[in-house]
Parts: structure tokens; C-alpha cells; sequence
């Protein structure tokens, strides 16, 4: 069998709401989350986190760079070619993924429930995608 290599990462909503705003993204597809304004404290505080994450990092002029794989799952979630709702198994009882699809990569989001308000989003390429597809339906058939 083979392994499946992925990217992700976990982001509250303020953070993935800031990263969205600062990339210039206004709406997307797919992620049900509050509308909810943030405040000027909630942004610092999702900065100051994501910074001491890796998720950005302050360059200079109080000006942040975005680490490259995240930035690459934002793009393809403000600009997917395709999307589509991905249940395993077919089960109407089972986790509900939402992935952002281009020929080469699929973002794969869901909300993470260890976390109150927070996502989990999984950068693939279409290859391992298509493997962790087919162990997720494996697990969720009972095959």
C-alpha cells in the first residue's frame, strides 16, 4: 500500500479569515463559518500566533510574509478550477471534506473538531489525493 504524504494545517476562523482578507479574497466556496467581524485585538492575536507558528513571518515595516505551501492552499481555494463536497464511502454519516481542485493539486478542507471555530486544510497532489481517497473509503466501507 502507499503512503500518503500531505501538507496542512490547522487555522482558527480569525486566522483563516485574516490570511483570506490579506491575500485580497473576499468570499469563497465551500467553508460555512460565522460572519463575524473581527477585532483589532482578535487580528493581533491570530498574527502574533501564526507568527510564532511559521504560518507568517515579519520581515519588516511591520510587513508579513506568508510561508509558501499555506499560501499555495489559499490561491487554490480562492481560485479552484473545480470543487466538490467528498463524503467517504458514500456514508451520509461520515465526515464531509470540501476540496478545491486544479490539474495538479487538491486542497482538501474540513472543520476540525479538537478545536472550537477551526479548519484543517490538507494540500495534496492529484496522485495522493487519489490514494487518500481511496483509504479513507477503504475505512469507511469496513474494507
Amino acid at each position: 500500500m502507499s503512503e500518503v504524504l500531505e501538507t496542512g494545517v490547522i487555522l482558527s476562523f480569525n486566522e483563516f479569515r485574516v490570511l483570506l482578507y490579506g491575500m485580497g479574497m473576499r468570499s469563497i466556496d465551500g467553508i460555512y463559518m460565522e460572519d463575524e467581524i473581527c477585532t483589532d485585538e482578535e487580528v493581533i492575536r491570530a498574527l502574533q500566533h501564526m507568527s510564532e507558528q511559521g504560518i507568517i513571518e515579519n520581515v519588516e515595516n511591520e510587513a508579513f510574509v506568508l510561508n509558501e505551501e499555506i499560501r499555495r492552499m489559499l490561491e487554490i481555494i480562492g481560485n479552484p478550477e473545480n470543487t466538490q463536497i467528498y463524503r467517504p464511502g458514500e456514508t451520509q454519516d461520515g465526515p464531509e471534506f470540501y476540496c478545491y481542485v486544479t490539474k495538479e493539486h487538491i486542497v482538501v478542507s474540513e472543520r476540525y473538531w479538537k478545536k472550537k471555530a477551526a479548519l484543517k486544510l490538507r494540500l495534496f497532489s492529484a496522485e495522493t489525493f487519489r490514494i487518500w481517497k481511496e483509504q479513507m473509503d477503504d475505512d469507511y466501507r469496513g474494507g
